[in-house]
């Protein structure tokens, strides 16, 4: 019955969209950061982790909190209940193949996978602190 507004649209698309939104009485339910794609990105490469907030880069970090602020005064503006963010992310190497591995061989909950899953959840448990306390 609604729609969201997310982090593909540009300023222009917006522009373009918004009388017909206002018009039809359309229901925002949710805009999703970073909206409209920021201006100091090309507009086709807008996503919810354009900026983290985890980031150790204290410029990044600003970036995430000024193109949020313009989200949350979007969603605002349309109504929108909900803001859907991405806070950031703790900076491990990714066990996804590594999953999708055991899943492949059907693994999953084998011993071996047990292991897995325990030794990457105490490196994440380590990384976590940095990612969680940089602000």
């Amino acid at each position: 019955d609604g729609l969201e507004m997310e982090y593909r649209i540009s300023e222009e698309m917006l522009n373009q969209m918004s009388p017909t939104l206002r018009e039809n009485k359309t229901t925002i339910l949710s805009v999703h950061n970073f909206f409209p794609v920021p201006d100091i990105l090309p507009a086709d490469k807008g996503n919810g982790d354009a900026f983290l907030f985890s980031s150790d880069k204290k410029e990044e970090r600003d970036q995430a909190v000024k193109y949020t602020a313009r989200s949350i005064q979007a969603a605002a503006e349309f109504g929108a209940g909900v803001v859907v963010l991405h806070l950031g992310r703790v900076p491990i190497e990714t066990i996804k193949s590594e999953l999708f591995r055991f899943y492949d061989e059907k693994k999953i909950g084998s011993l071996e996978y047990t292991e897995f899953m325990r030794e990457s959840k105490k490196l994440r448990s380590k990384a976590k602190k940095r990612a969680l306390t940089i602000c």
